[in-house]
């Protein structure tokens, strides 16, 4: 019991520190934010031309 407690409390400060780490260099939510940004995609496909759309239809 003394060992799975050493081993949460060892990982909860991990934690924290990481979090207090990511807050500091990013600002508020700043983990939230890098997940965010590694999250984007690297480009954006277009499948329809443009030509296409309604909006420069002659109408």
């Amino acid at each position: 019991m003394f060992l799975a407690m050493l081993i949460t409390g060892i990982a909860m400060v991990i934690v924290f520190l990481t979090l207090l780490f990511y807050s500091r260099t990013y600002g508020a939510n700043g983990f939230v934010k890098k997940l965010a940004d590694a999250s984007k995609p690297e480009s954006i496909k277009i499948t329809h031309e443009f030509r296409n759309l309604l909006l420069w239809e002659n109408r």
